[in-house]
């Protein structure tokens, strides 16, 4: 499926490249990072380009019930040898009661640890876990560079445009359900 496809091509990623080759900041890696179908090649493959990011790399974790009623939270970690030479932020989002999301946590607790949420990683905002963060509607979308995963993958692209800059690799995949109302912008 497009989940299995997505994996096998973050796995191919290599973030040492864009670390190295394009001088980016910052790397965050929003997709799913345990390549389940690509196996242990592709992993050892992934790890080592993480590593030679040189602490750049940012990893999604999140927690979440695990059903209606039950006590029990799901913990989602990056595999240990991704964890080694990569900080972990949570990916976790709330929306409220309407389903429109107007506020990020700035920190969320996963595996007992907490951790910062992508969104105060990414605005270098500090807090606790349980605190949140208003989203910034002055910020339009529509200003925030976007590129193709698979321009980068394949280096069709011009390195000066990410050179200094925090990237963020993400996916948009309408099946993977991450896709949030916000007020202003739908």
């Amino acid at each position: 499926g497009a989940g299995t496809h997505l994996r096998a091509r973050a796995a191919a990623a290599d973030p040492g490249h864009l670390a190295g080759t394009a001088g980016s900041e910052r790397l965050r890696l929003r997709a799913r990072t345990r390549p389940a179908s690509s196996g242990a090649r592709n992993d050892r493959r992934f790890a080592a380009s993480v590593e030679r990011a040189n602490g750049i790399v940012t990893l999604p974790t999140f927690a979440q019930p695990a059903g209606r009623g039950d006590s029990r939270m799901l913990v989602a970690l990056p595999i240990p040898d991704l964890r080694d030479h990569a900080a972990l932020a949570s990916v976790a989002v709330a929306p409220d009661h309407d389903g429109l999301v107007r506020r990020m946590p700035l920190g969320t607790v996963t595996a007992g640890i907490a951790r910062p949420s992508l969104a105060a990683h990414i605005a270098q905002r500090n807090g606790a876990a349980g605190e949140e963060i208003p989203l910034d509607w002055a910020i339009d979308p529509a200003s925030i560079p976007r590129h193709s995963f698979a321009a980068i993958e394949n280096g069709r692209f011009d390195p000066s445009e990410i050179a200094g800059k925090d990237v963020l690799i993400g996916a948009t995949a309408i099946e993977m359900g991450d896709r949030y109302a916000v007020p202003r912008f739908g």
